[in-house]
């Protein structure tokens, strides 16, 4: 029984010395509205003030296996913050709303799930973006925005997939770290698209180089190749000079830009033909005529 008014004793003179109402403790201050932690001024019902670098301000923890931490509820309007973590500054660092928005780097109303920073960033820095890491400092993804885009960013390739259900699904499409981009396929080096399937399109435009033009085929002294030995080459190779072949365009794809060039190339040269056999037409008809005017020519003056 001594045992136990000695220990009430001891804390009762413990107490008495760190908990006053309406007194300075070094502890403990109580103004009869408000408690406060190290500070003997509290601004709200708990006021804890940590004057230390080094140790945490508050420590809560649940020992149990299943034990919870910390519950705070707050009013039900849209804007009223049940959560906000401020620098010592002011600055307002983290914000959650009872409407569950929630807010990092922002000011106290975000106005999404997620809002993050207030001022636009270079995709290099990070404030302002949600990035995911995985192991080390070069393994990131991550968006965000800067000025008035929307930016991705990595040091990886990126891979979209669907149907994913906990396993990785099916991968569609890859932007590569070089700037290459595959759908239904790997990128290939040296090609900026891959595709593994139909493009149906409206319009195409290709900008090609003056390697891929064929107006030189007008130029004076260019070497047309006479019809007889293009007779012996499609006989021979079964397909047109400078042309691929079928089996060529089979195994190594065929150059939009190029077989449009071709294609040009061979228009142009036959474009010359007809006029080179025009030609020939129109002379071969006058002698016709001048033949015929040796021979009849009773016919001719009687026409006139």
């Amino acid at each position: 029984m001594i045992k136990y008014k000695s220990l009430f004793l001891f804390l009762f003179v413990f107490l008495s010395s760190t908990v006053y109402a309406g007194s300075v403790s070094t502890l403990i201050y109580d103004s009869g509205k408000n408690v406060g932690i190290g500070t003997t001024n509290p601004i709200s019902k708990l006021h804890i003030r940590q004057s230390s670098n080094e140790d945490w301000a508050a420590y809560i923890q649940n020992g149990g296996g299943a034990g919870k931490g910390l519950l705070v509820e707050a009013a039900a309007g849209g804007q009223t913050p049940i959560f906000q973590a401020n620098d010592g500054y002011g600055h307002v660092r983290f914000v959650i709303l009872s409407n569950g928005n929630t807010g990092i780097g922002t000011n106290t109303s975000p106005v999404s799930k997620l809002d993050l920073g207030t001022n636009y960033s270079d995709p290099g820095s990070y404030p302002n973006k949600i990035t995911l890491w995985n192991g080390g400092e070069n393994n990131y993804f991550g968006f965000g925005i800067s000025a008035s885009d929307l930016d991705y960013f990595s040091q990886h390739n990126h891979r979209f997939y669907t149907q994913f259900n906990g396993s990785p699904g099916s991968e569609k499409m890859v932007i590569s770290s070089a700037g290459d981009v595959a759908i239904g396929a790997q990128p290939v080096n040296g090609y900026k698209l891959t595709v593994n399937g139909g493009i149906y399109a409206l319009d195409l435009r290709i900008k090609p180089d003056l390697s891929n033009t064929a107006d030189f085929v007008f130029e004076e002294g260019y070497d047309l190749m006479p019809l007889n030995e293009v007779k012996a080459t499609i006989k021979k190779n079964h397909h047109l000079p400078g042309v691929p072949s079928a089996e060529d365009m089979v195994k190594n794809g065929v150059s939009v830009a190029e077989m449009q060039a071709t294609l040009l190339k061979k228009i142009e040269e036959l474009t010359l033909y007809m006029i080179s056999q025009d030609e020939k037409i129109e002379s071969q008809s006058k002698e016709i005529q001048l033949l015929n005017n040796q021979i009849n020519p009773k016919k001719i003056a009687s026409v006139y």
